[in-house]
């Protein structure tokens, strides 16, 4: 059997030894929640990054599909200007996916991409009426005038979003 000292060392020095332990644990949950909120912030930044990214590399698509438009209605084509319809309403979703945020600009460019695509739809179902009368530019201006101020809205966020912020004082 230990001596009666050697129990109240025991004893005694235990509680130290455990509250040591116990800081230190305290201590390292801290540094990792730390870490952690660090490695969100990181990736959300590189997420808003690559969406500005993408963003802004649709924008020379969205102007080809823009452009090609502009010659299906000069030439009064139906098959090319039913294509260019639905490649604009695809980009136009792709694009409204890559819009995250509640800025005035992003929300301004939502509403407008919306627009276009409805205006899309409704062309797209006016399409198959169109003859040798019917004034194309004239039937095609809505999804035009869309598409003009979605791409002129895109060119405005991406300068937006390239041009580095300054941290707030």
């Amino acid at each position: 059997m230990p001596p009666d000292w050697f129990e109240a060392v025991t004893t005694y020095s235990a509680m130290p030894i455990a509250l040591a332990g116990f800081y230190y644990t305290i201590r390292q949950l801290y540094k990792t929640k730390a870490s952690a909120v660090a490695a969100k912030e990181a990736a959300d930044e590189a997420n808003d990054r690559s969406r500005a990214l993408l963003t802004a590399s649709m924008i020379p698509h969205l102007v080809t599909i823009e452009q090609a438009l502009e010659v299906a209605i000069d030439e009064q084509s139906r098959p090319l200007l039913r294509h260019l319809i639905n490649t604009w309403t695809w980009h136009a979703g792709a694009c409204r996916e890559l819009l995250v945020g509640d800025s005035d600009e992003i929300i301004s460019t939502q509403k407008a991409v919306q627009t276009s695509i409805s205006a899309a739809r409704i062309l797209k179902t006016k399409l198959v009426t169109f003859d040798s009368t019917t004034d194309w530019h004239k039937e095609t201006s809505r999804l035009r005038g869309s598409i003009g101020v979605i791409t002129g809205y895109l060119g405005s966020l991406s300068v937006q979003q390239s041009t580095p912020q300054e941290p707030a004082a």
